[in-house]
């Protein structure tokens, strides 16, 4: 990704008083980090005694939904995975259908990592299989190898540059 994933933190006390007072925040930090720039940003308001906040807006999470409310906690779990694992974790979220689906642990166990096309990473996984040496026949069908694979034990994401992320179905 091209930048690391931040949020935007809006006082509330403020925009209900008709002004823009926020801040963004790097998230690839721990929570306790983005908790005490969010303090500093209100303690900085012109409304006195502001301690509301919401996230009013985000960038660099791919395709994952934040809410206005999200924790602290979750966003800053979330960056760090973002930063370690890159989009295919943010495709992964989306496809899994939001964070709770998506941990750490599921993503590394299902991952199986980038390649050109479904068929380059069935070949692979045929040839690690069945090594050549070990091969009876010298044909092999990778196309049909390829879709059996895809029917139930893998699935695919799209990727950057033409390519594909590879994921174990279980």
């Amino acid at each position: 990704m091209d930048t690391e994933p931040r949020i935007y933190v809006a006082s509330l006390s403020d925009y209900n008083a008709g002004n823009l007072h926020g801040v963004w925040i790097n998230c690839n930090q721990d929570s306790e980090d983005i908790r005490d720039e969010i303090e500093l940003m209100l303690e900085d308001s012109k409304v006195k005694g502001a301690e509301e906040w919401a996230i009013h807006d985000y960038e660099n999470f791919g395709n994952i939904k934040l809410s206005e409310y999200e924790s602290i906690e979750t966003v800053s779990e979330v960056a760090v995975l973002i930063i370690k694992h890159g989009e295919a974790y943010t495709a992964f979220a989306d496809y899994r259908g939001g964070l709770e689906n998506a941990t750490e642990e599921s993503f590394e166990e299902a991952y199986c990592g980038t390649y050109r096309s479904e068929l380059e990473f069935a070949t692979e996984l045929f040839d690690e299989l069945y090594p050549r040496e070990e091969r009876e026949h010298e044909y092999i069908d990778y196309n049909s190898f390829c879709t059996d694979r895809f029917c139930g034990d893998y699935f695919s994401l799209a990727a950057p540059s033409h390519s594909v992320y590879i994921f174990r179905s279980n």
